[in-house]
């Protein structure tokens, strides 16, 4: 009965494929005794229903295999189906199952889907980069492939938190492997965004050839991002026209629709433009913060990428009121996704009133506290002080000074404090200085008058 199962599963000329017959006959085989590759092969065709019980029951059998053996297709199918299946979708439990197989197969698709479940963050898991940069260091030296490679350039490109960054090294990687993967091309452009010395000369002219170098129809993933790092690369041109103006808004609203419809993530601290004003979210490299090193839905990065040029001096180029056309896209990228980032720059456009936006002070400290009642996200916490010591009402210089000591407490990266103390104003790092009787950079023992711009 097996047999007969396995050939109307899988086909055999002139005899097709059967699903519907392979489960019935699978499922005799059950009701006399519970073989593990009958139950496989069942799991594997309930896995693909649109029903929701035969997935559940293919996530049940899966279950009881890898409690009674550690089948490694098993533990593959089980974690996929954790991941990508919505109807089970459980990304701590398939976290475990990559591990478990990476740890007893050495299997290196294991070891890739763990890494890249670490890049972003999740229901349950935070972004762990440090993580994900050890596997795949690890993966490519053992492989050398061109899809690890190109996880490497992005990790080289900005560190993480316990991994410093080495663009040297990025760019080498890039330069080795460009061709060898459409996104390669794409990385190197935003490197050639911001050059590096002795190393890299700044030229987006040089990254607008090589995005042209992506040969890709518009229902292509990588035609998103090319077009995405296109309205960057323009977006970023100091002398703005309202041709061009026109043209990037274009961009970014066709994009905005693609990722309506399908989710990319993207390495932030590649896809986001550099910006000439101080949001604490952006692309310019001495603000690309530990908060900033993971991968982002590109719905929320085309959100940010977008709203940060509309904020900018020119912006009335875009609308005769970008500011509050800014905040309306980044409140409404917040009505579908609950987006920690999203709601740090709206608290400062908020707070500042950029661009002609209505200055909302309470909406701006609620944003802010609600990020930091879920997480210990030393952005919010920052931003969070600046505002209770430029506002000075009672009791604000006090708590302003006991957030910035937690971060400072928190973190042993003085480069990383040095990025979080750009977002403070004159006006709040001095009320900060003056009720602590310490310097703001703590870890230093100085504070750089670059690091606290006038608002």
């Amino acid at each position: 009965m097996f047999n007969l199962g396995y050939l109307y599963h899988f086909g055999n000329p002139p005899l097709k494929p059967c699903l519907k017959r392979a489960r019935w006959w699978y499922e005799r085989v059950l009701q006399l005794e519970k073989c593990l590759d009958t139950m496989y092969f069942l799991a594997c065709i309930l896995c693909e229903s649109s029903q929701a019980g035969d997935v559940e029951r293919a996530k049940e059998i899966l279950e009881e295999i890898i409690s009674r053996v550690h089948y490694e297709p098993a533990v593959m199918l089980l974690a996929s189906m954790y991941q990508n299946n919505s109807i089970v979708r459980d990304y701590v439990r398939a976290t475990r199952l990559y591990r478990l197989a990476s740890r007893l197969f050495d299997n290196s698709e294991a070891k890739r889907r763990y890494g890249l479940l670490c890049l972003w963050d999740k229901p349950g898991l935070r972004a762990n980069p440090d993580e994900s940069f050890r596997v795949f260091h690890e993966l490519y030296t053992t492989t050398g492939d061109v899809a690890t490679g190109h996880v490497m350039m992005c990790l080289y490109w900005s560190g993480t938190k316990s991994f410093a960054h080495d663009r040297v090294r990025a760019i080498q990687l890039c330069q080795e492997h460009i061709g060898g993967q459409p996104r390669t091309y794409l990385t190197m452009a935003s490197m050639y965004r911001y050059g590096h010395p002795h190393v890299l000369e700044r030229c987006p002219e040089e990254a607008l050839r090589l995005l042209e170098c992506v040969e890709c129809q518009p229902q292509d993933e990588n035609y998103v991002l090319r077009q995405m790092m296109l309205a960057i690369v323009l977006s970023e041109n100091k002398d703005l026209n309202l041709v061009l103006a026109q043209r990037i808004f274009d961009i970014f609203y066709e994009i905005s629709q693609a990722f309506q419809r399908q989710t990319f993530y993207l390495w932030l601290p590649l896809y986001l433009r550099q910006t000439h004003i101080l949001l604490p979210v952006s692309g310019s490299l001495k603000q690309i913060t530990q908060a900033l090193m993971k991968e982002e839905q590109g719905l929320v990065v085309a959100a940010l990428n977008f709203s940060s040029l509309l904020f900018e001096e020119h912006s009335n180029l875009f609308d005769e009121n970008p500011g509050q056309k800014a905040v309306a896209m980044l409140k409404s990228v917040l009505q579908q996704i609950d987006n920690e980032l999203v709601k740090v720059n709206l608290a400062y456009a908020l707070w500042y009133g950029l661009a002609g936006a209505r200055k909302e002070p309470n909406e701006a400290i609620s944003l802010l506290e609600n990020v930091m009642r879920t997480s210990s996200h030393q952005l919010a916490r920052t931003f969070m002080a600046n505002i209770l010591a430029e506002r000075q009402q009672v009791g604000d210089v006090p708590r302003a000074v006991e957030l910035w000591a937690f971060v400072t407490r928190y973190l042993r990266d003085v480069e990383e404090v040095r990025r979080l103390a750009c977002l403070f104003s004159r006006k709040a790092a001095k009320a900060i200085e003056e009720y602590s009787l310490q310097p703001l950079l703590r870890h230093n023992g100085h504070r750089s008058t670059e690091s606290c711009p006038d608002q």
